[in-house]
């Protein structure tokens, strides 16, 4: 740099921009204030030594902030993120901080299903973000049916929509329900897209059967107990009988199955069937919940005490 500057001078340069790149970078650019960053090092010692320059400074914060994957610094060309984004159960009042700023922060957003505007998690979404509306929606269907070659089309389809905005350097944000960890469809396509090379993020969301056990005023377990957590269409051949809470999901379409499956345990159940929404209904038994009760019907069976 000292060589540059003193160059700079002999030949009547008064003006200098000084541009720097940090080893390390993250989503907050925190090195563009770093007491020891590039251009902060760079500016003390120009203005030490060269006094009679003007100093123009700039630090990089451009769209690789968080990968560290610059171009300039012989990195590959950058892609977009995958965003995995949970958007709590049904209360808006429930989605996290981080939720709401991706989704105001980022174009692209990913809704399951075939209206994108009909979907729950985007409803739940556009109230807290209403300028929701005017993104681009886009759309990927993931049936609901058991056939697993139908399946693994519809998430190959569907990664590849998402991969083709991220080849053009767009982030996505794939809106699910409750926590994109627990049953979430995205998982499907997250395996895809990491296969592939693309970078993918879930943002935890409030899971459903926590704020179900909130709405019934129910601790979930205490001291040494287990939790167990099942999908409910797919085991009710399998008996309650182990200790610990069992939360039963995705019980609606197997219902009288299910509650049959409940009065041989034995145990306390309550149960939440839209948890959050304004169709919301709370059972405090097994005999309370209809069989034609809904999908969205999460199901708490304690021991009995």
């Amino acid at each position: 740099m000292d060589e540059a500057l003193e160059a700079s001078l002999d030949a009547g340069v008064s003006s200098v921009m000084l541009f720097g790149l940090p080893e390390e970078k993250d989503d907050a650019g925190s090195r563009a204030w770093a007491e020891e960053g590039v251009v902060q090092r760079a500016l003390r010692r120009a203005k030490e030594r060269y006094s009679g320059l003007f100093h123009i400074n700039n630090v990089c914060l451009c769209e690789c902030t968080g990968t560290g994957r610059c171009p300039a610094k012989g990195g590959t060309a950058m892609k977009g993120f995958a965003y995995g984004v949970g958007v709590g159960p049904g209360d808006p009042e429930l989605m996290t901080v981080k939720a709401i700023r991706l989704i105001r922060e980022n174009r692209i957003i990913v809704v399951p299903g075939t209206d994108p505007k009909k979907s729950v998690a985007y409803q739940i979404a556009v109230q807290n973000v209403p300028e929701l509306a005017e993104k681009e929606l886009v759309p990927i269907e993931m049936p609901m049916v058991k056939d697993r070659a139908i399946q693994a089309e519809a998430h190959r389809k569907g990664a590849r929509i998402i991969a083709d905005y991220l080849d053009r350097g767009e982030n996505v944000v794939y809106l699910t329900l409750g926590d994109p960890t627990i049953y979430s469809t995205f998982s499907y396509l997250q395996h895809i897209l990491e296969a592939e090379g693309y970078p993918v993020e879930l943002v935890s969301g409030v899971p459903s059967f926590c704020a179900a056990a909130a709405r019934l005023n129910l601790p979930l377990v205490e001291w040494d107990e287990p939790l167990h957590v099942l999908p409910a269409v797919h085991r009710t051949d399998h008996p309650l009988d182990r200790d610990g809470t069992y939360v039963l999901m995705k019980s609606g379409r197997s219902m009288t199955a299910v509650k049959d499956l409940l009065r041989k345990s034995g145990r306390d159940v309550s149960a939440v069937e839209n948890c959050g929404m304004e169709t919301e209904k709370v059972y405090r038994s097994t005999e309370e919940i209809p069989d034609q009760a809904g999908y969205f019907s999460l199901i708490i069976a304690r021991e009995t005490p």
